[in-house]
């Protein structure tokens, strides 16, 4: 009985990724233990996770040089090709706990980063049938109005009133 050479890649393929998983949960496991086996830590609180040989550190610690003996033994883990860390110092993690409004006045602030606002195209239909109007930049004191409706002219030009578009019948109050 023979096997053609695309069932055999098919096979491996197949069984590759039916094992990743179960391998990423031996190497967590395996990095935990090391964890706990070190002599290294006490008094941590760490949950590891691990996928195609990146590990990720996530909980607290109770000093820095406690910090970087977790790191130190995630990186020597037969297996592990990148450490993820995301572990806190307790005295840290205990100081962005505090309650609302019980903040020191003179405590220093963190600055918190969030996402950026995403813009999202639209047309000039889309624009028009919202009641926005769109210049564009020709020349020299021109503006074409990409957006006009009606009796509007489709250039804006420097000074002459009657070029302007109708916004008093885009704007009600």
């Amino acid at each position: 009985m023979s096997i053609s050479r695309s069932t055999y890649v098919m096979a491996v393929v197949a069984s590759s990724l039916l094992t990743a998983p179960a391998w990423a949960e031996d190497l967590a496991a395996s990095v935990a233990a090391k964890l706990r086996d070190s002599g290294a830590l006490a008094g941590y609180r760490v949950n590891v996770k691990a996928k195609s040989g990146t590990v990720w550190l996530e909980g607290t610690v109770p000093d820095e040089k406690q910090l970087a003996a977790a790191i130190g033994v995630a990186e020597t883990t037969p297996g592990v090709e990148r450490v993820v860390n995301r572990l806190v110092v307790e005295q840290q993690a205990a100081a962005a706990q505090v309650p609302l409004g019980d903040t020191d006045f003179l405590a220093p602030v963190r600055k918190v980063i969030s996402a950026p606002a995403i813009a999202v195209p639209v047309s000039n239909s889309d624009l028009r049938s919202k009641g926005f109007t769109k210049l564009v930049k020709r020349d020299d004191g021109v503006y074409e109005n990409v957006t006009r409706s009606g009796d509007e002219a489709r250039y804006m030009r420097a000074g002459q009133s009657d070029t302007l578009p109708h916004l008093h019948k885009k704007i009600g109050d």
